[in-house]
């Protein structure tokens, strides 16, 4: 995967004491000494971006950038803020801080952002005066970022310095573009760009990727030149006044357009040329000593993401924010509970504790802004049931290291989710049960097994697209499938099960250390001289291939999930506790064909009889009504949540009352 995430940007130093920018800060200005109009009465208000400093022998400077709005909240007296946050450092893109604070002048800003891990990044910022005393500008700011865990302080903190931009809202002749980058085996990573002048005339823009997560991040060089002009159009003349747009020069030449993400491993450089109609924007995408095409078609108005299905109030239920105390761990996993109301359903509720995939994810298990947990959850409790729903150990608002766990630990925290639904007298300690996605499955597997003494009562089951056989199996053909959904080549696909056949089974295996790293080494060199030309040239940087498979698939939560057979664990279960497993036929991710029969046929082994299987038509890996499963068509599609797949689920749940 490309590595467009991994972004940084460098921009100028902070004002001096005096208010004024100094020297080396107007020369590296992308704004060079530009006054950016503001709201006098909210100084604070708007886009501030620039860098968070760290030891320069330790990492190099990267981007941070905040949004802040006045917002009106429903029902409040006083306006409040609200910021967005871009941080590099920290894989933060379009994170909401968990409290904004601004002073009464507002000149200063304190925000709170959660972070990965289970951080909280503190971060304090001053507004710096250019001008004079009753003429203020306030286009500079500094401050500084301080990062905590568990209530202490990590590190140093680092120094924070920002310059005030406009916001995409301010943005004057805007442009918007969408299209792709095309990657190898022809597969394809959706992007957008929304371009657009400064009142003086400098171009700026945003890009936002869906696939990684990265929704309207700063553009840190923008450049258009029109059609037959020599000069750049970055300056503040206006060349081509009155052509529009998009339009060709009388000499015939087109309008070309560079445009720089920098990233912590190196820009990503976007160069094109407009076709004869505007509309059309292709040229060469480059990265790393990467090269490929990208193609972008002129849109009229920017990138959004429409997901119908995603609730929004007032509801017809409570919602409740709750913490959940690990008492074995002593993190907390912070949450929403939903219970129907009293006047829909008379107490005590049925429960449904939501258990996520795969990764880090929130309580609404949000991906490509999609929240099928948030979906699953209002539908359910409309329906009579409550439904917990928290951010896994580490994420959000929850405490823990997410980093260091593996399906067991996750699985205990189910336990101790059960355990604070039991505490709750309105819930019926008879019904509850466990509803997990993807590996979520494999947490409610894990944590059914082992209630052998009832201590947590699970009375039901349901599997979303789990798995059923090894990790390593499941690897195997997900990326196979996942590769022909895509439309790869098939020699790459057949290059690819051959590495994969080659290099899982030692990670499956004991070796660890320096006999792991050399064990992987040797496997590559055996696979380069059995390849091709075309192959070989894949292996050739033998160092870095190693140390990438042993990040990836040496941590302890992959190494785990490689080595994990739920079938023994299956086959443990209670005899009385019913069970739903339940997949899209489209899914690549973990196909139907692979799982179903295999869990089906642990659970019959182990004498529990009460098992439901639903193989659903045109569903994919997250229950969307798919054309090919691919995962790319993750985040095109509106649907969130199939209602077909909501009524199998619900329909089951009733029967178990």
């Amino acid at each position: 995967m490309l590595a467009l995430f991994a972004l940084g940007v460098s921009l100028p130093a902070t004002a001096d004491d005096n208010g004024d920018a100094p020297a080396q800060a107007a020369a590296a200005d992308p704004l060079d000494g530009e006054t950016i109009p503001f709201d006098e009465a909210q100084p604070a208000a708007g886009r501030w971006i620039g860098q968070l400093e760290f030891d320069a022998a330790a990492q190099a400077p990267s981007l941070f950038a905040v949004t802040l709005e006045v917002v009106q909240v429903d029902g409040a007296e006083a306006l409040a803020w609200s910021a967005t946050v871009h941080a590099t450092a920290f894989a933060l893109s379009g994170t909401e801080a968990s409290q904004v604070e601004v002073s009464a002048g507002g000149t200063e800003f304190r925000l709170e952002v959660p972070a990965p891990g289970g951080h909280s990044l503190h971060v304090a910022v001053t507004l710096q005066r250019n001008g004079s005393e009753n003429a203020a500008t306030y286009q500079y700011a500094g401050g500084t970022l301080e990062r905590h865990h568990d209530g202490e302080l990590v590190g140093e903190p680092l120094t924070l310095t920002l310059r005030r931009h406009p916001t995409q809202q301010e943005f004057e002749q805007p442009e918007y573009f969408k299209g792709a980058i095309e990657l190898p085996n022809r597969m394809e990573l959706d992007i957008a760009v929304h371009l657009g002048r400064t009142p003086g005339g400098t171009w700026l823009g945003t890009i936002s990727i869906p696939a990684q997560a990265v929704r309207d991040f700063p553009l840190s060089r923008v450049e258009v030149e029109r059609g037959g002009d020599n000069d750049n159009d970055n300056d503040n003349d206006n060349n081509n006044e009155g052509e529009g747009e998009g339009a060709n020069n009388v000499n015939g030449s087109r309008d070309s357009y560079r445009f720089v993400m920098s990233t912590l491993v190196g820009d990503a450089v976007f160069t094109g040329t407009l076709d004869e109609s505007g509309d059309i924007l292709a040229g060469t995408f480059e990265q790393a000593g990467q090269r490929m095409p990208f193609k972008l078609e002129r849109s009229d108005k920017p990138l959004t993401f429409h997901r119908p299905q995603t609730p929004t109030p007032p509801f017809p239920y409570t919602v409740e924010e709750v913490r959940v105390e690990h008492p074995e761990h002593g993190h907390t996993l912070a949450g929403t509970l939903t219970v129907p109301s009293a006047e829909q359903v008379a107490p005590p509720y049925p429960a449904v504790v939501l258990l996520t995939g795969s990764g880090p994810h929130d309580r609404d298990e949000t991906i490509f802004e999609h929240k099928p947990f948030a979906v699953i959850a209002d539908h359910l409790t409309r329906h009579g049931f409550a439904v917990l729903r928290c951010d896994d150990r580490g994420v959000g608002e929850s405490t823990g290291e997410f980093d260091a766990a593996t399906t067991a630990d996750f699985a205990s925290d189910a336990h101790a989710k059960l355990r604070f639904l039991h505490t709750d007298e309105r819930m019926d300690p008879e019904r509850m049960g466990l509803v997990g996605h993807s590996e979520g499955g494999l947490k409610a597997i894990h944590a059914a097994a082992r209630d052998e003494r009832h201590e947590h009562r699970i009375a039901f089951l349901v599997l979303l697209a789990s798995p059923g056989v090894p990790g390593d199996e499941i690897l195997l053909k997900q990326q196979r499938l996942i590769a022909e959904a895509e439309d790869a080549d098939p020699a790459d696909i057949a290059f690819n099960t051959r590495l994969q056949r080659r290099l899982l089974p030692l990670f499956v295996g004991e070796l660890e250390g320096e006999d792991l790293r050399e064990a992987v080494r040797e496997a590559l060199k055996e696979l380069s001289e059995q390849a091709d030309e075309d192959e070989r040239a894949q292996l050739e940087d033998r160092d870095t291939l190693v140390e990438q498979y042993l990040l990836h698939l040496g941590s302890p939560w992959f190494r785990y999930f490689l080595r994990y057979d739920p079938r023994p664990d299956l086959e443990r279960i209670g005899v009385d506790v019913p069970v739903l497993a339940m997949n899209g036929m489209l899914d690549t991710q973990v196909h139907w064909e692979q799982n179903l029969p295999e869990i089906w046929k642990a659970l019959i082994r182990g004498g529990n009889h009460h098992v439901t299987l639903r193989a659903l038509p045109e569903l994919n890996h997250l229950f969307q009504e798919s054309e090919t499963g691919a995962i790319s068509e993750y985040a095109r599609l509106k649907q969130t949540f199939a209602p077909q797949a909501l009524d199998t689920l619900t329909r089951w749940l009733d029967a178990q009352r």
